[in-house]
């Protein structure tokens, strides 16, 4: 294993073919042995998210310049100190791979996404603004979950703020899914930034950046 310790970043996905997968950011609690880690029980709404015992799941753990990638067999539910953990028996095969390009961190930033079309003049506008919340951003993409579903392949305005700075960007859909974790907002997809200016890309890595070593303070 890489050096998973407490703070480390994972990516928990639910595996589910029919539904799509289902994505969740959360942090390293502590290694209870070699092959026993306890996470942070990630959180929607404010409200912590009971992952099924009886679900798929892969693990991203997010370790300086690679991703270490796992596939448990067995998870169970704790509770310390009013704070919810799941415990990941790491007994599946895994994998190395390396890290992305970009710092990318998990977040929650109100932000507001539109279809587009083609005008007569043949230039691509919105269609028609639909709150959403970004749920991870890095420089080369984000994630959000909305009331309102998208293909894969269409072309999305983005409307959002970050540190301040009101941020235009467009995204091409990579991939979606619908969720019965989240009612309120059940679709999730992934968006990956087109034709973004150099200035807006380097304000969006700060931004993950800082959030990222925020985090690792907080759970040291």
């Amino acid at each position: 294993m890489l050096s998973i310790t407490k703070g480390t970043q994972v990516e928990i996905t639910i595996t589910d073919a029919k539904r799509g997968d289902w994505t969740f950011t959360s942090v390293v609690e502590r290694l209870l042995d070699k092959n026993t880690v306890l996470i942070q029980t990630p959180t929607s709404n404010g409200r912590f998210i009971a992952l099924p015992t009886t679900e798929q799941y892969t693990l991203k753990f997010i370790c300086s310049d690679e991703i270490e990638i796992h596939r448990p067999a067995v998870i169970k539910r704790l509770n310390e100190k009013e704070i919810q953990f799941t415990e990941f028996v790491l007994k599946g095969d895994w994998r190395r791979s390396h890290k992305r390009d970009f710092f990318r961190c998990a977040c929650r930033v109100p932000a507001s996404f539109s279809q587009s079309e083609f005008n007569e003049a043949g230039a691509l506008v919105p269609i028609g603004y639909n709150d959403c919340v970004i749920t991870d951003v890095s420089g080369g993409g984000l994630v959000l979950v909305s009331q309102s579903e998208v293909n894969n392949g269409d072309l999305v305005f983005l409307n959002f703020t970050l540190d301040d700075y009101e941020m235009t960007a467009l995204g091409e859909v990579r991939r979606k899914s619908k969720s019965e974790y989240n009612l309120n907002l059940p679709f999730q997809f992934g968006l990956m930034f087109v034709g973004l200016n150099r200035n807006d890309q380097d304000r969006i890595v700060g931004f993950a950046y800082r959030q990222q070593m925020e985090m690792r303070r907080r759970n040291r």
